[in-house]
């Protein structure tokens, strides 16, 4: 096939594209999308997003990849070109791609997770991108920034307004009209900036204000509109051209309704498994101790076992119904001033047998004197169980956990870290949901049911405090629980928190 002209490849670094390749680039999240010219083994990127990779740079494409149709295979099962492992940071799992006109050109998108785009839609965006590259009847022809934005935003199957931040242009398509009851030929300027700002105004949450003090910051809420829910993103695109502001409405109806479906559910099973979860353990619990007589070693040994998986399914169960009530603003919260090292000398001393069984050393960095905060001293031994047990499941063998206390920003800040492999930044996002579980899995094959950063987080913010993933540390992983102090502690003389020392509580030994 004939390499591009020169007038086409200078087009595929437009605006127009390169908002295309974005835009296409939010279905496979973490993953990468491109626009390359050449064939397998020889190709040049044009365009990429994100840019990982600069245009005019050589790219190996996998084998059959450029095909004269789109393709979609698993790359699991091929050997790939190294370029691609480390243009995304990890293996990618799929690759698709759809011819782009009649040109040597290729629309790629490279995934590491479970989503693709089909190839019947990569195929349409193909299209749009032949579009944009100003061809038509094997013609050449130069389309001017402001058409480009106009056809490629018409095109798009969700709402979208783009206001230009230089030429004061705004563009929308029909689904954004009928999303802001804006009636075809109402849409001027002034108009569809009115619409913009009641919108956030009515439904934004607070993000007005936000908007008001940094022209250039990203805002993201939720909306409902004639019984539809939609999730809208806003965000300063900061390219060269195009500059200004994109709002993008993405539909969730469907995942709301399933969503709120899935959480009625486990909220109903787990209300009805407790009582009867309860009777249960406690029969066993008298079967164990021997109260109806003496059992069999064998029997023993099987109602042992089911004593311990019974009561791992109750953890299991309050833990649930616990979200219930922190998503319903009903936790259970009693504060009463707690000294905080103490607190943590003792959920270090209970995670003791785990951290025997998987060889790591739990040890505590923490004022010597009293540091008092208001508290639940269940809840958040609860949280700091949590955090110490995820460190020990990641630790090496012969690694060690280190909990700390310091003073931070008129309160305290309680820290865990390990030696582990740290966090991957594609999960990172997810830590604090529940059921939230990485493809990494803990030494020893432990797995949780990931829930206890969810449970840690309500428990935290109900005690007005926030808990975090500290991003910049390393190696390993960094937790932050940041509380303020207890009023009692704010009222007298800071503590002294240079007298400090390194303590292996003997309950934490391995």
């Amino acid at each position: 096939m004939p390499s591009p002209s020169g007038a086409a490849a200078a087009e595929t670094s437009g605006a127009a594209i390169a908002l295309a390749l974005r835009l296409l680039a939010q279905d496979v999240p973490g993953g990468i999308v491109l626009l390359v010219s050449g064939e397998d083994g020889r190709a040049v990127v044009e365009e990429a997003w994100p840019a990982v990779i600069a245009a005019g740079q050589p790219v190996r494409m996998p084998p059959g990849l450029a095909a004269d149709r789109p393709v979609i295979f698993d790359a699991q099962t091929r050997r790939l070109p190294v370029g691609w492992t480390e243009m995304l940071g990890t293996r990618p799992t799929r690759f698709a791609a759809a011819p782009v006109g009649a040109r040597a050109c290729h629309l790629v998108v490279a995934s590491v997770g479970d989503g693709i785009v089909a190839p019947a839609a990569l195929a349409r965006w193909a299209e749009l991108i032949d579009r944009l590259l100003g061809r038509e009847d094997g013609t050449a022809r130069r389309i001017g920034a402001s058409r480009r934005l106009a056809a490629l935003i018409d095109s798009l199957p969700l709402p979208l307004v783009f206001v230009d931040g230089r030429t004061i242009e705004v563009f929308l398509n029909d689904r954004a009209r009928q999303l802001l009851d804006m009636p075809p030929g109402a849409g001027s300027e002034r108009a569809v900036a009115a619409s913009l700002a009641r919108l956030v105004s009515r439904e934004g949450d607070g993000q007005a204000a936000t908007l008001a003090q940094n022209p250039m910051a990203s805002l993201s809420f939720a909306i409902d509109h004639a019984g539809r829910h939609f999730t809208v993103e806003s965000q300063w695109i900061r390219e060269e051209e195009p500059t200004g502001r994109l709002w993008l409405f993405h539909d969730v109806t469907d995942a709301h309704r399933v969503a709120r479906f899935r959480d009625e559910l486990v909220s109903t099973v787990s209300h009805e498994l407790r009582t009867p979860l309860t009777s249960i353990l406690g029969a066993l619990t008298l079967l164990g101790e021997g109260k109806l007589g003496s059992l069999p070693e064998d029997a023993a040994t099987l109602v042992d076992i089911a004593l311990r998986n019974g009561r791992q399914l109750l953890l299991l169960v309050n833990d649930l119904l616990d979200l219930d009530k922190a998503e319903a603003q009903r936790l259970d919260i009693a504060p009463r001033p707690s000294d905080l090292s103490l607190l943590l000398a003792d959920a270090i001393v209970r995670a003791r047998p785990f951290a025997q069984r998987h060889g790591a050393t739990v040890m505590l960095d923490a004022p010597y004197d009293a540091p008092t905060a208001s508290v639940d001293p269940d809840r958040m031994l609860q949280v700091a169980g949590n955090l110490i047990s995820n460190a020990i499941k990641f630790s090496p063998e012969g690694g060690r956990v280190t909990v700390s206390l310091a003073r931070h920003a008129g309160g305290w800040r309680i820290g865990v870290t390990d030696e582990g492999p740290g966090v991957p930044p594609a999960f990172r996002d997810q830590l604090f949901t529940r059921f939230a579980r990485g493809e990494q899995r803990p030494r020893g094959g432990t797995t949780g049911t990931g829930l206890g950063l969810a449970i840690s987080k309500a428990i935290v913010e109900a005690h007005g405090g926030t808990i975090a993933l500290d991003a910049q540390a390393g190696p390993g992983a960094t937790f932050h629980v940041d509380l303020p102090a207890a009023e009692e502690a704010r009222g007298g003389q800071e503590a002294d928190t240079t007298d400090t020392g390194w303590r292996a509580l003997p309950g934490a030994m391995r």
